[in-house]
C-alpha cells in the first residue's frame, strides 16, 4: 500500500529541524513547486513569511493552495516595486560584510525585507518564489541611487552569508534547471518532475541531496489534485489486511452490486449483473494489494445477503482468506454464503481436512471445500470442461448455487488465474482459454452474478474473455507505490492508499488521482 502524506517525510524532517536549515526545490513551471512551498508554510510552526513575484494579495494562500494555514496567518509579501534599491549599513540588515563595505552596494527592496523577516524571533520560516522572478528584474538595471549593483551570483551569497547567522529555515523556489551555487549553499535540493506511465501523467519529486537527512526514499510520487499537494511513501512493511470494513451501500435495492468503497464506485461503477471486470496487476504487486480491492468487494455481498465463489491461489491459505472477515462475520454466515474453492490445506490441517478453521478451542465449519490433486488418466485429462460437468467435479458446489438462484442472491465470483488453473489440473479439466470462457460466461449470464477475474499482465487465460469485460483494470508497481486505472473504460491514474491518519482497518483503502 501507499501512505498519502501531506509532504514527503525527509521535509517533514526538514521542518522540525532547528534553524539555520535551508531547502532549494527546483522545476518547470507547472510541476507543482509553488504548492509544495505553500505546503511547507501551512505546516511550519512559527513564523511564516512569503515572498512571491505575484501579486501582492493577502489571499495568496487560499488561492494557490486551496487551504489556511494550521498555525494562523502567514506573511505574504509581494514588493510592489522590486527593483526600488535600498542601500546596505542603512536601513537594510544585510549583514556585517556588506555594512564593512567601503563601496556603497545596492540591494533590492525585497531582499531588505527579507533579512528583516530574518532578524525576526525563532523559528520562523521564510519562501522565495520565485527566486530567478525576485532577483532577476533588479539585477544590471540603472538605479537611482549611486553605487554598485550586484549580480545574482552575489545576492545569493549575501543572502546565504546572513541566514547562516540567523536561526531561520530557508526555502527558495527556482525554475531554473541548471546546476548553480545553490546547489552547493543550501542544505537539501529536490526537483520536481512530470513523466508518464502507461500514457498517463506521473509527477515524481526526487530528492538530489539531503545534508543531514535520513534519506528514507529519494523518490516520491505526487499529484496537485484540487490545488493540494499530496506526495506518496511506501507503506510500513507487512501492512496488515485487517479489517474488511466497508463504505455504506447508498442504493442497497440497486441490482448492481456495490464494490464496498466508495470511491471505486465514483471511478469505475457498481458490479453489473452478468458483468465481468479483468484485474490485471503486475508481478511486483503483493497479493493483499490486490486483496484491498476484493475483500471489501466480498464483505459487501455477504452484508446484502449476495452469495459468493472464490477461486483463489493455492499460496492464500483459508486461514488468510477468512482473517479479514473473522472480526465481524460469523463462521456460520460465511460457510453460508461463501464457496471458496481451495487447492491448499491449512497449516494444521490433516490429510483428511474438510473445511474447517480451527479456533482456540474447537474446529468451526467454514466455507472452504477442498479439491485434492486428482491422477490423470491416460489421455491427461486434456478435454474441455463442460461448465455443468465442471461443476459436477466440486463437491456441493451445484446445490449452492441451487440455494442462491431460490433465494434470489446476488452473486458475485472471484477467480484468480492460478487458483482456476490449479482447480482444472485438481479436478482433471486442466483450464485452456475457451474452456475457462465458456465456463465463466455460463454462470454469469445464467445467474446473473458479477465475476472479477484476477491475473498477471497479459494473462493467456484471459485472452478470450477481454473483449467480454466490461472493466478491465491494471494494477501497477511502480518503486513500492501501487497505481491503478482502467483501459477500459479509459481513467487516469489513481494511487491506491491509505491516509496518514488511518491505522490498519480503519477503513477502505483511497483511491487519490494522478494529476
Amino acid at each position: 500500500m501507499s501512505l498519502s502524506l501531506d509532504i514527503p517525510e525527509e521535509l517533514g524532517d526538514f521542518l522540525l529541524r532547528p534553524g539555520p536549515a535551508s531547502l532549494l526545490i527546483r522545476g518547470e513551471s507547472g510541476t507543482g513547486k509553488s504548492l509544495l512551498a505553500l505546503s511547507l508554510l501551512n505546516l511550519f510552526n512559527g513564523r511564516r513569511t512569503l515572498l512571491t513575484a505575484r501579486a501582492a494579495d493577502p489571499d495568496v494562500m487560499a488561492r494557490h493552495s486551496g487551504a489556511t494555514s494550521r498555525y494562523g496567518a502567514v506573511e505574504v509579501i509581494a514588493p510592489d516595486d522590486p527593483d526600488a534599491p535600498v542601500a546596505s549599513g542603512t536601513q537594510s540588515a544585510i549583514g556585517s560584510a556588506a555594512e564593512e563595505s567601503t563601496q556603497s552596494i545596492v540591494y533590492p527592496r525585497f531582499l531588505d525585507l527579507a533579512f528583516r523577516a530574518l532578524r525576526s524571533a525563532p523559528p520562523a520560516l521564510i519562501v522565495f518564489d520565485s527566486w530567478e522572478a525576485l532577483a532577476s528584474d533588479p539585477v544590471g538595471r540603472p538605479n537611482r541611487d549611486a553605487g554598485t549593483v550586484p549580480s545574482r551570483a552575489e545576492l545569493e551569497r549575501e543572502l546565504f552569508s546572513a541566514w547562516v547567522k540567523s536561526s531561520a529555515h530557508l526555502v527558495l523556489v527556482s525554475t531554473d534547471s541548471a546546476r548553480s551555487q545553490l546547489d552547493y549553499l543550501a542544505d537539501a535540493s529536490c526537483t520536481l518532475e512530470l513523466s508518464e506511465l502507461d500514457e498517463r501523467p506521473l509527477r515524481l519529486l526526487k530528492f538530489s541531496k539531503l545534508r543531514g537527512g535520513s534519506g528514507r526514499s529519494m523518490e516520491y510520487p505526487f499529484t496537485v489534485w484540487e490545488g493540494h499537494f499530496r506526495c506518496f511513501a511506501i507503506a510500513p512493511h507487512g501492512y496488515p489486511l485487517q479489517s474488511h470494513r466497508t463504505d455504506p451501500d447508498p442504493e442497497p435495492t440497486s441490482p448492481a452490486m456495490w464494490p464496498g468503497s466508495r470511491e471505486f464506485a465514483e471511478v469505475f461503477g457498481r458490479l453489473p449483473p452478468g458483468g465481468l471486470t479483468i484485474i490485471e496487476a503486475d508481478r511486483a504487486v503483493p497479493l493483499d494489494v490486490v486483496r484491498m480491492l476484493t475483500v471489501p468487494m466480498i464483505a459487501s455481498a455477504i452484508a446484502s445477503r449476495g452469495v459468493v465463489i472464490i477461486a483463489p491461489p493455492p499460496s492464500l491459505t483459508p486461514e488468510e482468506l477468512w482473517k479479514p472477515f473473522s472480526d465481524s462475520i460469523s463462521p456460520e454466515a460465511f460457510a453460508e454464503q461463501v464457496f471458496a474453492v481451495v487447492t491448499s490445506r491449512p497449516k494444521d490441517a490433516g490429510p483428511r481436512w474438510t473445511g474447517a478453521i480451527h479456533s482456540s478451542d474447537a474446529a468451526r465449519p467454514m466455507g472452504f471445500r477442498f479439491v485434492p490433486p486428482r491422477e490423470l488418466g491416460p489421455s491427461g485429462g486434456a478435454h474441455r470442461a463442460d461448465p455443468e460437468e465442471f461443476a459436477a467435479q466440486l463437491p456441493d458446489l451445484e446445490a449452492f448455487i441451487g440455494r442462491s438462484r431460490l433465494n434470489h442472491a446476488r452473486s458475485l465470483s472471484i477467480g484468480y488465474a492460478e487458483g482456476n488453473l490449479a482447480i482444472g489440473r485438481a479436478t482433471g479439466f486442466p483450464m485452456d482459454p475457451d474452456s475457462y470462457a465458456s465456463t465463466l460466461r455460463a454462470y454469469l449470464v445464467g445467474e446473473g452474478a458479477h465475476g472479477v477475474a484476477i491475473g498477471r499482465p497479459e494473462e493467456p487465460l484471459f485472452d478470450t474473455i477481454r473483449s467480454y469485460a466490461g472493466l478491465h483494470l491494471n494494477l501497477r508497481a511502480h518503486k513500492g507505490r501501487y497505481i491503478l486505472h482502467a483501459t477500459r473504460p479509459w481513467s487516469p491514474s489513481y494511487v491506491l492508499a491509505i491516509a496518514e491518519d488511518e491505522a490498519p482497518g480503519m477503513g477502505p483503502y483511497h483511491l487519490v488521482p494522478l494529476t
